[in-house]
């Protein structure tokens, strides 16, 4: 069977022009369709179960595998079939570093244009705290007059140039708090974090 299909004939074509199939033949001639129907009667007459532990039984005695430990190579898969949740601690730095650059671009947007005749003037940092973050969003805001309430969204609406960079202060705020939190959960000890268990394990804390 080959991609879901059952032909035996396009299996015997297989065999003499797929690389794959060529390979496991290993010099062998391609078997007819018919001889591959004659093996599969005659000896693939057990379940999949079955022929799978005969397979494993046969590399384990071949390859001298050793059954009294297990191996771990350190690849991590999630068991249900949901957003991928480990977080790894350099891959926030390095995104957290990004949103520095990103809102050092935003704030330069934000004093030539609209901050363009105010006297007040948002300072550039190399890094960002959340606490500096807030209190530029919040000095913008007041500034600004803005009212989150008369915000446009949806398609067809066209957002205003004052909309467009709160939001992108907003959203960029938000990601260095998240990223800040991963960060420190980590600590000098570990290189990442299982989302999921540290907010179960905080939803526990809340509900004792």
């Amino acid at each position: 069977m080959e991609n879901g299909y059952a032909s035996l004939r396009n299996i015997e074509k297989l065999c003499k022009t797929d690389i794959r199939f060529i390979w496991l033949l290993d010099g062998s001639p391609a078997p007819s369709f018919m001889t591959i129907s004659n093996f599969m009667n005659e000896f693939l007459l057990d379940s999949i179960k079955d022929i799978f532990n005969d397979i494993n039984s046969y590399i384990f005695e071949k390859e001298h595998v050793d059954l009294k430990h297990v191996y771990i190579d350190g690849t991590k898969l999630e068991a249900n079939a949901n957003k991928y949740t480990w977080v790894w601690k350099k891959a926030c730095i390095t995104s957290r570093n990004k949103v520095f650059a990103y809102l050092t671009q935003v704030i330069k947007e934000i004093n030539d244009i609209d901050l363009m005749y105010d006297n007040f003037k948002i300072g550039t940092r190399q890094e960002y705290t959340v606490e500096y973050c807030e209190y530029i969003l919040n000095q913008y805001s007041k500034i600004m007059n803005i009212d989150t309430t008369s915000f446009v969204h949806g398609k067809g609406k066209r957002k205003s140039i004052i909309q467009k960079h709160y939001e992108k202060l907003e959203e960029y705020t938000e990601k260095l708090k998240r990223y800040a939190k991963h960060i420190k959960i980590c600590g000098d000890s570990r290189n990442w974090i299982n989302v999921n268990k540290v907010d179960r394990k905080k939803r526990r804390i809340i509900h004792a």
